[in-house]
């Protein structure tokens, strides 16, 4: 149990306006490296909801450059979703080379609740998240159906070799 606790001082606003001033051109440096060496970036906003995710991307991305970033809200996934590997709409969020994409959840509360409530099992969780394609997952699938309960394949049985589209 936490018995002593010294709170640290808060700075000034004009010592506060200065270290943001020096975190807002560190960010704008790393961003430009980021998109100068082709890197893609998933930034992952985990939280319950109304934790205030979505305030701090919003206070996050009005310091770095619009054109190298989205935002993209995960919500209840679609039919065309629900048909796929459940990490479908999450790979499909990957951004292209040199940009952002800012997620305001992730799969580990969905991932849990599926597994709680019985619409997942631990195994399917593990083919999901160790095959890196919806192709290799599906094929997963395949191979255990005989042995085990297999979730539906998507559509007539085969998934697109483009696995967002």
């Amino acid at each position: 149990m936490l018995k002593t606790w010294i709170p640290g001082e808060t700075p000034e606003k004009e010592e506060l306006k200065q270290q943001l001033d020096v975190a807002k051109k560190k960010l704008y440096d790393l961003q430009m490296k980021i998109k100068e060496h082709k890197i893609p970036v998933l930034v992952l906003f985990e939280g319950w909801s109304a934790a205030g995710k979505g305030s701090m991307i919003g206070k996050v991305i009005k310091n770095i450059d619009p054109r190298f970033f989205k935002v993209a809200t995960m919500s209840v996934p679609s039919e065309e979703e629900l048909r796929r590997p459940f990490l479908y709409r999450y790979m499909c969020q990957i951004p292209e080379q040199g940009k952002f994409t800012f997620l305001d959840a992730g799969w580990m509360e969905q991932t849990t609740q599926e597994v709680l409530n019985k619409k997942l099992e631990a195994w399917q969780v593990l083919y999901s998240v160790h095959c890196s394609t919806p192709i290799q997952v599906t094929q997963a699938v395949i191979m255990e159906k005989n042995q085990r309960t297999a979730l539906p394949i998507p559509g007539n049985g085969t998934v697109s070799s483009s696995p967002c589209s």
